[in-house]
């Protein structure tokens, strides 16, 4: 299987009618037309620190509700980390050893890891090294906060970093509301109200300064 040398930009694995695995390119990087708050900076300088300095496979898993900021997370340390990203948003038969054959660093990003493999777990035979190569893998996982799937964590040549994203930090929560609260005579009433809540999301605290 033969691979031309792939720029650092962010690609789709797909396969065609007949079977045919390739990769289809999509953006140079991530982009948002929206602003990022509270993103986790240690850990995307950990995970550039451990990728320079340790060799084989890195695992890095990003697990919790929507909104609280592990995706925003994961596509920041892609771009970050300055290697092709491939996106894999299905569990396509032959796609770990299509992945495991390209001739370079790579990432491998897989956004709801649970809903694209559920009790498949073909790709782990990559993150054990069981499918040797002498280019990194670095394997970007979110999943929901429900779901950590033991047969990753179990080992740390799967998963070298597990982070749980719940409610968001007061400083986060403290610059939303300054971002979007219109009557600013309000902002202590609401970061009070905020938190009383059981759960707090960039998108809940977004819709109560608009209520306000």
């Amino acid at each position: 299987m033969s691979h031309k040398a792939l720029p650092n930009e962010i690609f789709t694995l797909e396969v065609d009618p007949l079977g045919n695995m390739y990769l289809s390119r999509i953006a140079d990087s991530f982009s948002f037309d929206y602003k990022v708050y509270d993103l986790e900076k240690d850990l995307i300088q950990r995970v550039k620190r451990t990728f320079t300095e340790v060799p084989g496979n890195l695992g890095i898993l990003m697990n919790g509700t929507r909104g609280t900021g592990k995706t925003v997370t994961a596509k920041v340390m892609c771009n970050e980390l300055n290697l092709p990203v491939i996106i894999v948003g299905r569990n396509i038969e032959g796609g770990a050893e299509y992945l495991n054959s390209i001739p370079q660093d790579i990432i491998i990003f897989i956004d709801e890891y649970e809903k694209i493999f559920e009790e498949n777990h073909t790709l782990l035979s990559i993150m054990d090294g069981a499918m040797n190569s002498e280019h990194k893998r670095v394997f970007i996982l979110t999943t929901n906060s429900l779901y950590i799937n033991e047969n990753l964590i179990q080992r740390p040549s799967r998963i070298r970093y597990l982070k749980t994203f719940k409610d968001l930090s007061t400083t986060a929560i403290m610059e939303i509301v300054n971002d979007c609260l219109v009557r600013k005579e309000y902002t202590d009433d609401i970061i009070k109200f905020v938190s009383l809540l059981e759960m707090i999301t960039v998108d809940i605290v977004k819709t109560i300064c608009q209520e306000v």
